[in-house]
């Protein structure tokens, strides 16, 4: 089994997966589920008490095998689970919770910080570089809802977008990571960190492996050159 699985398997605690889109937080939050130790707020993963048939009914309709030639859909396959529906259900097993781009929305910053007080916050990250391809791959994050339509007009070119975005960076924990990181660690107290490629870079069971492959398989060839040499097939 992969250790970095294993070290939050073994937590003993409610989980919150805090990313930023593009890094791969769907990845472990379904790792996580398959592990049949959690709920989440998907309604079906409550009513099936973090059943793991359940879960792989969410994979199959999250991750289809037409996203190989679809990456610019990925997003229209997400299932967007309820924290605070999963805050108040009442279960025997550990709580996963999801927060994406947790300093995007001021309206939602409240209710974050309530979430990551009430259970043990991990950071799901991976460097720059791959968070932009991951993320124009899938209208993600800054390219969302369409890469043509920069956020910012002076920016005149896609080209232009981009290079902004990598210009502004730094290094976190010896990578080269969007400059925003740092803050999104110490405002919510993470304490806990997992860099993408080194899950994709360690030995994982069944059924974790069989979803990483599935995972790893719909990106694009783009994608998969700057994980692959930290994938173990």
């Amino acid at each position: 089994m992969n250790k970095i699985i294993t070290s939050i398997l073994d937590h003993n605690s409610d989980i919150t997966i805090v990313y930023q889109g593009g890094s791969g937080g769907y990845f472990l939050y379904y790792l996580l589920l398959l592990s049949g130790q959690f709920i989440s707020g998907e309604e079906s993963i409550i009513e099936s008490n973090g059943n793991t048939t359940e879960v792989w009914k969410l994979i199959n309709d999250q991750f289809p095998l037409s996203l190989q030639n679809q990456n610019d859909v990925w997003k229209h396959t997400e299932h967007w689970q309820d924290n605070r529906l999963c805050a108040n259900t009442k279960t025997s097993k550990r709580k996963l919770y999801l927060i994406c781009n947790p300093l995007f929305a001021p309206k939602r910053y409240e209710n974050n910080k309530w979430i990551t007080s009430i259970s043990t916050p991990v950071l799901m990250y991976t460097d720059i570089k791959t968070q932009l391809r991951l993320a124009y791959d899938k209208r993600a994050h800054w390219f969302a809802p369409d890469p043509t339509k920069v956020c910012n007009p002076s920016f005149n070119s896609l080209w232009r977008y981009m290079h902004h975005i990598c210009k502004d960076r730094t290094i976190f924990e010896g990578k080269e990571v969007v400059s925003i990181l740092p803050k999104i660690v110490s405002v919510f107290n993470i304490n806990h960190t997992v860099y993408l490629q080194d899950i994709l870079g360690g030995l994982l069971d069944e059924p974790y492996r069989h979803f990483a492959e599935l995972w790893f398989s719909l990106h694009s060839p783009r994608a998969r050159k700057l994980l692959i040499p930290y994938y173990l097939l």
